[in-house]
């Protein structure tokens, strides 16, 4: 049975996953936390290039402490390996791990199921789809891949194109079907109303515009400065509108690189508190 300790911790394998997007080259970056005693005794993502995994690399971090821990996993263990090495739920297994929760089931056959049946062969607990639909946004381009028996998608394959818009004196510029590019006073006074009294963050917010300025939130101020924040988003201005819009989804935005975060761990801690507010910017 979950908690919502262990949804803290997966969403802390989700950050850890989502820093490492676009540098696992073929395979998909996956996040590993590992917890003994309530208290994270290793946290790991997926190795630059694809290799090593993720939860080999937290074993090996952990040490001794991976005795009766629980590990926490954004995709699910790998029962085999195309290299013949030793597979993730084997070192699970062997580690001592007692419990291992994971978030998306992995259809590649050298897991599809798998790594968990060799997890509960050799007497672990294993629990699936614990946050799985704030997790699935990191895997959308791999298991369509997958579905579409194509095999693991490229690096490139996960990124969404742009281009530049440029528009002559007076025009609104606009960016294919989404949303018009708002001016910064616009976007501004979207933000100071949905801001209201109180941001309800806790926290300094800033949005860095990509060269169209700063929005600056600070408890119920809302200004144009460029000041020190605790978390900075950098976002094209169109791309904030369609988040308000919800014609953009957040963690979409982060794996195409479309929205840039100076604090993940923060980004997620204030995630629910930003989603409203976003919402209200509609």
């Amino acid at each position: 049975m979950t908690t919502a300790t262990d949804e803290s911790f997966m969403r802390r394998a989700i950050a850890v996953a989502v820093a490492r997007l676009g540098t696992t080259g073929s395979n998909p970056a996956v996040g590993c936390v590992m917890v003994s005693g309530g208290r994270v005794v290793a946290e790991a993502a997926t190795g630059a290039g694809g290799r090593p995994h993720a939860e080999e690399q937290a074993v090996f971090q952990a040490g001794e402490a991976t005795v009766g821990a629980t590990a926490f996993v954004t995709l699910e263990p790998c029962g085999e390996r195309t290299s013949g090495a030793v597979s993730c739920a084997e070192r699970l297994a062997s580690a001592g791990v007692i419990r291992v929760v994971y978030a998306i089931a992995n259809p590649d056959g050298r897991s599809a199921g798998r790594g968990p049946a060799r997890l509960r062969a050799a007497g672990i607990v294993v629990e699936a789809g614990l946050l799985a639909k704030e997790a699935a946004a990191l895997y959308a381009g791999f298991l369509s891949a997958l579905r579409a028996g194509r095999g693991s998608p490229s690096r490139t394959s996960l990124r969404r194109p742009r281009r530049r818009v440029t528009a002559t004196a007076g025009q609104i510029p606009s960016r294919g079907d989404t949303s018009l590019m708002a001016s910064l006073q616009e976007i501004t006074d979207r933000i100071r109303a949905a801001v209201g009294a109180d941001s309800g963050l806790g926290k300094t917010l800033k949005f860095n515009l990509k060269g169209d300025g700063f929005v600056f939130i600070d408890g119920g101020t809302v200004t144009n400065e460029d000041a020190p924040a605790d978390l900075t988003l950098t976002i094209a201005m169109d791309d904030l509108v369609a988040l308000g819009e919800g014609k953009l989804d957040a963690m979409n935005a982060v794996m195409t690189g479309r929205l840039q975060l100076s604090d993940m761990g923060l980004a997620m801690a204030l995630q629910g508190k930003m989603q409203a507010l976003f919402s209200k910017m509609a």
